[in-house]
């Protein structure tokens, strides 16, 4: 197994932007699959306050547990703002898992300072 991979696993604490209550979507499978191996799993969308009898977090800000990666299933519009979140909590932009093709070459990332 690669470094990379193995450092990835051992985080415990993620956060899911895009859960949905949708079994059939992605945002759906990662958010529960991350809670069935063991992971401290948050889910992170606006349009719920919970899923599952859990509660859902209105945005990164709401957080109040840092986490270790942020696993992003949103759009690429959305992912910006949620970029723009992550820069504001600090989080680790080396916890990213998941970050769309084409957020690493937009141009935007260089205002927000990320190195991707």
């Amino acid at each position: 197994m690669s470094i990379v991979k193995e450092e990835m696993l051992a985080k415990k604490v993620c956060a899911v932007a895009g859960v949905t209550a949708k079994t059939d979507r992605y945002g759906y499978k990662i958010w529960k699959k991350l809670k069935e191996h063991g992971y401290e799993a948050h889910g992170i969308n606006p349009n719920y306050d919970e899923i599952e009898g859990e509660r859902v977090y209105h945005s990164l800000k709401e957080l109040t547990m840092k986490i270790d990666v942020l696993d992003m299933v949103v759009s690429p519009k959305i992912a910006i703002n949620t970029l723009e979140e992550a820069k504001e909590i600090e989080l680790n932009m080396s916890g990213f898992n998941r970050v769309p093709t084409m957020m690493r070459s937009w141009k935007g990332r260089k205002t927000l300072d990320l190195s991707l």
